[in-house]
């Protein structure tokens, strides 16, 4: 996607968090490939959680809606939950925390934009 002006990467998250576009892009075309091109064009690391999360947040949806939909995905086991590297017995326990912490880490590789 071309802009007119730059794209503004942002270091926080908003109410209604947006992934740079290209990232969404990525991440929906090569969910194994674990790389995304964040804002200013440098690579970041990704696991199956981010990259199952990354098409989602797109600045239409909310944190706790952005928690909802990856709780179903756990349920239908299109995401694996794991807490020191051995897989979740409660998986939604953790989501809510997974979701804040794979935000944050996305506001910091400069993926977020405003």
């Amino acid at each position: 996607m071309l802009h007119a002006a730059p794209v503004e990467a942002v270091n926080y998250i908003s109410d209604t968090p947006e992934v740079y576009p290209f990232a969404r892009l990525e991440a929906q075309r090569y969910p194994k490939r674990y790389k995304l091109t964040s804002a200013i064009r440098n690579m970041a690391n990704a696991d199956d959680f981010i990259m199952a999360l990354v098409p989602l947040v797109d600045g239409t949806r909310t944190v706790e809606e952005l928690e909802r939909i990856m709780l179903g995905y756990v349920a239908e086991g299109r995401v694996v939950v794991y807490n020191d590297g051995i897989q979740a017995a409660n998986p939604d326990r953790l989501v809510p925390s997974l979701v804040l912490k794979a935000l944050t880490n996305l506001a910091d590789g400069t993926l977020l934009v405003g």
